[in-house]
């Protein structure tokens, strides 16, 4: 079971707004706190350590302590700001996927295929990771 208080849940839908990142993340924290001892004030701060050291958790033989200043100082960074910059042409994707997506929804594909088939491939576009989707949307 995964809680998330108001912050810390608007803090990693807006970060990992992919499903395919939401739930990487999701399995590596169930993982992580599975196997080790940790204490940490705020999902953000938690957050912070898992997109820092390159989308993992840290290890170790004895209890982890998270910062509480973690989130503050990634966001702080030059290399994170960078990312986003970088991420801009990936919501390209997105805008794709809701468009094609009310297109469905609405009958109006030129082709008109059956509704299932039509599902099936967003659901493919819709896996695609936010680093995905920035390859995709600059191509």
């Amino acid at each position: 079971m995964h809680v998330f208080d108001e912050r810390g849940c608007e803090t990693v839908l807006d970060e990992l707004d992919t499903i395919g990142d939401f739930v990487a993340y999701l399995q590596a924290k169930e993982e992580f706190f599975g196997t080790h001892d940790v204490l940490c004030a705020g999902e953000e701060n938690l957050l912070a350590v898992y997109l820092n050291r390159g989308r993992v958790f840290p290890t170790a033989d004895q209890p982890i302590f998270i910062k509480p200043d973690s989130w503050e100082k990634l966001i702080g960074q030059p290399e994170f700001k960078a990312k986003q910059v970088e991420d801009r042409p990936s919501y390209i994707w997105d805008n794709l996927l809701e468009v094609v997506g009310r297109d469905v929804l609405d009958g109006n594909l030129e082709s008109a295929p059956a509704l299932t088939d039509s599902e099936k491939a967003l659901r493919v576009m819709a896996r695609e990771n936010r680093f995905a989707r920035r390859m995709l949307g600059k191509a």
